[in-house]
């Protein structure tokens, strides 16, 4: 898959995760927002590297590509309690706008960057 196709996965990642807040479906919210900002950063990675790593962590994949967002560690440490109904994380719509939030940041970030390079590639005349 080429780096735009992990972006467009990513944005119904968040169409979903918005549909998921406003039904008042919170845990899933932050599961698809996850999901969202995942996807984009690893579809920047194959971009920038030619590869992805192969983690959830959205702070190990998000350095390297020089994003940091104040949410992002939450955002990852609910991935898992997000998935699964015995968790003891409770989640409500403060924490869930949030996660929306910081994933519409998210592929906002790495879409900037998919055209900046898009363009560079143009120039250089290798597209």
């Amino acid at each position: 898959m080429k780096p735009v196709d992990w972006l467009e996965r990513a944005k119904k990642f968040l169409r979903s995760a918005q549909r998921n807040l406003e039904a008042g479906d919170y845990e899933i919210a932050c599961f698809d927002s996850h999901q969202a900002a995942e996807l984009a950063l690893k579809g920047l990675h194959i971009s920038r590297f030619g590869s992805r790593p192969y983690t959830h962590d959205l702070i190990a994949l998000a350095e390297p590509l020089g994003f940091s967002h104040e949410f992002l560690l939450a955002l990852t440490s609910f991935y898992a309690p997000s998935r699964y109904p015995e968790s003891a994380v409770t989640f409500n719509e403060g924490v869930a706008r949030r996660c929306v939030e910081t994933a519409r940041e998210v592929l906002k970030f790495v879409e900037r960057e998919l055209e900046k390079e898009a363009g560079g590639l143009r120039r250089e005349g290798r597209r």
